[in-house]
């Protein structure tokens, strides 16, 4: 995956091989390596960023103002500002976005609704 290049460093990693069961609530970024049975939100989206690596998962939704997925999400997404989806990614539910890049490759099941 390529590394998230926004202004801010990454405030939490959720390690490889790390399971969290239960919403995980943050500010800033955060990067998942690991996998997430809940829903993963930012308090205030704005400048909040959520990326989900190659070996990343999260069953169920994911809330912030800028989303970049390599990884799998089980569930809704919610970008207030920037949604990524990277070659290999696998998406399973709705997506609701103002910007979108989609890479080939990328695999989605589910509607993409924009909220421009």
């Amino acid at each position: 995956m390529e590394k998230y290049t926004g202004s801010s460093l990454m405030q939490t990693v959720i390690g490889e091989g790390s399971d969290l069961f239960g919403d995980y609530v943050f500010q800033g970024p955060v990067m998942v390596h690991g996998h997430i049975k809940g829903n993963l939100i930012a308090v205030n989206a704005s400048g909040a960023v959520a990326v989900i690596a190659k070996t990343g998962k999260v069953e169920g939704e994911v809330r912030a103002a800028v989303v970049e997925v390599a990884g799998t999400v089980i569930g809704d997404v919610y970008s207030a500002e920037r949604l990524t989806l990277r070659s290999g990614c696998n998406l399973r539910g709705n997506i609701y976005y103002k910007g979108v890049e989609v890479a080939e490759g990328a695999i989605i099941n589910g509607n993409m609704i924009s909220e421009r």
